[in-house]
Parts: structure tokens; C-alpha cells; sequence
């Protein structure tokens, strides 16, 4: 009907109004976002969770149109921490001193250093360690007091010690050995810390299960959108002095059957050394893309009963979209087409300028429908082409 038609029209114009659209968007893309460009220049932008949801995992099928519908190039920058250096350390001299146990070492390395990890073949022992660090001169720094080291009857085990990240000629390690008897020590790894540091960003997450298995806790949790890069899983507990093996998985759908992929693994714990103030490591590093909506945390309990948990943060690294604005107006951002190859644009020169952009503040519009957009054929991504039959044994055919 007349009336039908008009607001089928007033509706179409509004959408296309509400973001300045002049141009008709490809049809074969569903979701549509868009924002203003402030100037002319370089931009770099983050992408929400919401645009990665939607797209492909590896972003084939985004693409970025101006306000008169011309496709706009742009480079994908994901900032992933660069390989950090660990090394035997250079010299190694072990003391007892009553009732102390020191290892001096020489680090042998010149960028700053942010922390060391003992190796000894004991069994089973906890004790504390103070550290002391020398840069310059001879005058040394206490750079940590009361860190534990330790090894389960188990297996499990805690012989990394965190320190400040500085230039650390040497390191002086002090351990107690009040409590218990001295154990031997056969070397160290110094490790270096990061170049540059990696921005990380809050993901909001809820617990959508929790199963209590023999010996296992098994947590699904909702990290509210697909295709994100985890960087770590933070938990909250009361629990005042546990250790617990932690495994961050995804589920993968295999020969009909749902199993779990290992990302990470990390052993977290609290626990306090007689005399010393407890102290704890409940960070679980992931460092993983991970395609699907759901994460599993699985929490070795053996004997013990469950951990209770108060809380658990996930943080993961930000995507970053950069192109060239040629002028200020307004840009369409593009997902949802299972269809399309992946762009290929000449951006070597762009390249090559990225560092010094700086990250804008620019809010992407929500979500939405691309007015345009067509549904593909069902039966379009079925190949025409077949195989080659043998016809010479039959006499007709049609």
C-alpha cells in the first residue's frame, strides 16, 4: 500500500541520514557501524569486542567505506608482546652462611632485568628468599623480601622470583634456611623484561558454569564476544594459603565430540613462609587468540577441597584499525560476509608511519543492520565444476 511504501522510505532515509550515508553500501555485508574522522591525516582507532564478534577471525571481512562509498585501505595492527630474553646467568657462586644459603650471580645481560628463577633437583621445601640487586658502584639495593620458593611432594613448583626491572649487574639471593635445611642449588635463568610494554584492556566476563568433578573444578566463563587476544586471567579468592595447577582451555568441536584445546598453563598460589608475610602469584598468562565466545578454566583441587572464587578478570590486547582520512566525514565500518576473500592493499608506505600515530578517541556507533544488505543463495557457494565420469560401458544417454 501507499502508507506501506512511505514508511519503508522514511525508514531507509533515516538510516542512511543518521550516519551522513551519500553512498549505498556493498549488499553483501550485514552489520554496519560508523564514526566521524575529526581530520584529515592518519587515524588509528581501537575496535570494539562487538565489531570483532561479528567479524571473521582474522578480520577477513572487514572493510571500510567513505561517505561517497569508496573503499578506504587500512592496516590491522595487534600488539602482542615481543619475545622476552632468558639466559643462564652469567657466573654463579653458592655460600652457606649459618643460617643463610647465598647465590651471587652476574646477570651477563645489558637491558634491564626483572627476574630470576633457581634451579635445584630438592624434592619437596618452602622457604624465602630476600633479594639485593647491584646496578653501579657498590652499594646494593633490596629489591624484594620474603618471596617464597617452593616444591610440592607433588611436582609442583615456584623457583621464579620477580624483581623490579632495572639494569642489575648482580643479583645477591639470600635464603632462609631457619626453618628447614639448607638445600642445594645448580644454577640460575635471569630474565629480561619487555621492551615495550603492551597495552591491555578490561574484558567484562561471567561465570556461565561451574562443575565440581573428583579432584577438578571445571569453570566456563563468558567473555561476552568471539575473536579476542587474551593476554592473562586474573582470580580472586579468600582462600588464605592454597596452591592449585590452572589450565585455560577452549572447547573444539572434534569427530562429533567436544573437546578441550590447552592454552596456558600456570600454577597459582598463596602461601607464607614462618616470620614473613604471605605472598602469592594469582595471575594465569594466556597470550592467545581465542575464536569462540567461551573460555574454560580448569583447576586442579586433588585432595584439597575447591577454591573458592570471588572473581576472575580477563584482560586481552586491542585491536587496532589505521587508513589514511582524506577529509573529514564520515566513515562506514563493515562485517559479516562468510563469502569474501581477504583485502590486499599496497599499504607499504603507510607502514611505515605507524608508529608515531596516536591512538584516537574516536566511539564507534553500535552495531547495526546494513540497510543494503542482501542474504546470499543458499546453494551459492556450492562449487558447479564435479568429477569426470566414465560413460563408454552404457549405450544411451541424456
Amino acid at each position: 500500500s501507499y502508507t506501506t511504501c512511505v514508511a519503508a522510505l522514511c525508514a531507509f532515509v533515516a538510516a542512511c541520514g543518521s550516519s551522513g550515508l551519500t553512498a549505498s553500501l556493498p549488499a553483501e555485508w550485514q552489520h554496519e557501524q560508523h564514526f566521524e574522522a575529526p581530520a584529515p591525516g592518519l587515524v588509528k582507532l581501537s575496535l570494539p569486542p562487538a565489531t570483532l564478534d561479528t567479524a571473521r577471525p582474522a578480520l577477513e571481512d572487514l572493510r571500510l567505506y567513505d561517505n561517497a562509498g569508496v573503499e578506504v585501505p587500512y592496516l590491522i595492527e595487534r600488539p602482542k608482546p615481543a619475545g622476552k630474553i632468558t639466559q643462564a646467568a652469567k657466573s654463579f657462586q653458592v655460600s652457606v652462611e649459618g643460617a643463610f644459603t647465598v647465590v651471587t650471580i652476574e646477570s651477563g645481560l645489558t637491558q634491564p632485568i626483572e627476574g630470576v628463577s633457581l634451579e635445584t633437583p630438592a624434592r619437596a621445601f618452602l622457604k624465602a628468599v630476600r633479594v639485593d640487586g647491584l646496578s653501579d658502584g657498590e652499594r646494593w639495593q633490596t629489591l624484594a623480601r620474603g618471596q617464597p620458593i617452593f616444591r610440592e611432594p607433588g611436582g609442583a613448583s615456584q623457583l621464579h622470583i620477580a624483581i623490579p626491572a632495572g639494569a642489575w649487574q648482580r643479583l645477591r639471593l639470600t635464603v632462609l634456611d631457619q626453618r628447614s635445611q639448607p638445600i642445594p642449588f645448580t644454577g640460575a635463568r635471569v630474565h629480561a623484561a619487555a621492551v615495550e610494554p603492551v597495552p591491555v584492556e578490561a574484558v567484562p566476563v561471567t561465570i556461565a558454569g561451574r562443575d565440581e568433578n573428583p579432584g577438578e573444578t571445571r569453570l566456563t566463563l563468558n567473555l561476552g564476544a568471539a575473536n579476542l587476544d587474551v593476554a592473562a586471567i586474573q582470580i580472586d579468592t579468600t582462600e588464605p594459603l592454597f596452591t592449585r595447577l590452572v589450565t585455560v582451555a577452549v572447547p573444539q568441536v572434534a569427530q562429533d565430540a567436544i573437546r578441550e584445546q590447552p592454552l596456558a598453563h600456570r600454577l597459582v598460589y598463596r602461601v607464607t613462609v614462618e616470620g614473613q608475610p604471605a605472598s602469592g602469584n594469582l595471575t594465569v598468562p594466556v597470550e592467545s587468540p581465542v575464536h569462540s565466545r567461551e573460555l574454560l578454566l580448569l583447576i586442579e583441587n586433588q585432595d584439597s577441597p575447591p577454591l573458592p572464587i570471588t572473581a576472575l578478570r580477563v584482560e586481552r590486547h586491542p585491536v587496532y584499525l589505521v587508513f589514511l582520512a582524506r577529509s573529514a566525514v564520515t566513515y562506514h565500518l563493515l562485517t559479516g560476509n562468510s563469502r569474501c576473500a581477504a583485502p590486499n592493499y599496497d599499504l607499504a608506505a603507510l607502514g611505515a608511519n605507524l608508529k608515531p600515530v596516536a591512538l584516537s578517541a574516536l566511539e564507534l556507533s553500535p552495531l547495526a543492520d546494513n540497510p543494503a544488505y542482501r542474504a546470499p543463495e543458499v546453494l551459492a557457494g556450492i562449487q558447479e565444476g564435479g568429477t569426470a565420469l566414465d560413460v563408454t560401458a552404457w549405450k544411451y544417454r541424456k
